[in-house]
């Protein structure tokens, strides 16, 4: 195995300063309490070449400021971290050149030059600027469908148009990592999926490995090999994604139409309820899918209009876990 990241032990720990609120201001001010916040405990993983690493967890888990530390953004607290074989904070530069990063929608483009500009800057900056890197970015632009905007200013693009020039920015000088927190945020569907799907095509063709945060459950199911699960600083998962959804195949979703109202029995919780219809969690060890449907009729007042069987999803088990260990 080729590992391009190791994460070794590492903490990281934040003060926070808080107020006491039986002293003055002044006292505050000068006398200041401190507690320390634990966002990283001793994790340990490694990233080999050509992962496709889905990085989830609940918000405050710690997974953007892992994403920090190996970009050297943050020094840790405790613990070692090797990027490429390098310091991420102290080889700064030299791993900038081999590794892409896009933090939500904070742009790395030009605001008042046409995205072509930028392009061809940031082409300069990295020093990419040969015929195959011409070769590329025309191909980014091709795959991406930026040509008929690209004499644009950015300021004046659509989000979907900008960050489809953001994916092209992160990619141009064909870094070996790339590292992506929320990357689809609010982008519609054409967007997100022409990015998830050169995100696939570039890590199948070049094997670029790819750390990818988020939020939309659906997205790292889509495109990520292998699951990485962080939880109140500690790693509670790491492996292979089909694998981890088979642990929890017991379960299966099944919403009914036209009501909104189930008296729950053993084995069925609520997943989720909607204007005219809610899903139900079953737990198929204590009762069958075909014994629910059958007992359906009588646990509502409601006309039932339909029964489907749903297939389960990360973002059921991921907040199946979450009530199972009694987190809301």
């Amino acid at each position: 195995m080729d590992e391009l990241i190791t994460v070794d032990h590492v903490a990281m720990d934040y003060r926070v300063r808080e107020e006491d609120q039986s002293r003055s201001k002044v006292s505050n001010f000068l006398h200041p309490d401190y507690r320390t916040i634990k966002a990283l405990k001793a994790i340990n993983f490694q990233v080999n070449r050509g992962d496709i690493l889905g990085y989830v967890g609940e918000n405050g888990a710690g997974k953007s400021t892992t994403i920090k530390i190996l970009l050297g953004i943050l020094r840790q607290t405790s613990g070692e971290v090797r990027v490429l074989g390098d310091d991420p904070v102290h080889d700064r530069k030299k791993i900038a050149r081999r590794i892409g990063a896009l933090m939500g929608q904070k742009s790395q483009l030009w605001w008042e030059l046409p995205l072509q500009d930028s392009f061809y800057f940031l082409q300069k900056m990295y020093q990419h600027t040969a015929h195959e890197d011409q070769v590329w970015l025309s191909e980014l632009i091709e795959r991406l469908q930026v040509e008929s905007y690209l004499k644009q200013p950015v300021r004046e693009l659509s989000l979907g148009q900008r960050m489809r020039g953001e994916f092209i920015a992160t990619l141009i000088h064909q870094p070996e990592i790339v590292f992506l927190d929320e990357p689809t945020l609010g982008l519609d569907v054409a967007t997100r999926t022409a990015v998830l799907n050169l995100l696939l095509q570039i890590n199948r063709e070049r094997h670029t490995t790819i750390m990818y945060t988020s939020h939309e459950m659906a997205d790292v199911e889509k495109i990520a090999n292998r699951l990485l699960l962080l939880g109140k600083g500690s790693v509670q998962y790491d492996g292979d994604l089909d694998q981890f959804k088979d642990q929890y195949a017991a379960y299966q979703r099944v919403a009914i139409q036209g009501i909104t109202e189930l008296t729950m029995i053993p084995g069925v919780t609520l997943y989720q309820r909607n204007n005219s219809s809610l899903e139900c969690l079953l737990d198929t060890r204590l009762i069958s899918v075909a014994d629910f449907i059958q007992k359906v009729p009588n646990l509502t007042r409601g006309a039932v209009k339909g029964i489907t069987v749903l297939p389960n999803d990360l973002e059921m088990i991921l907040l199946l876990r979450s009530k199972q260990k009694g987190v809301d």
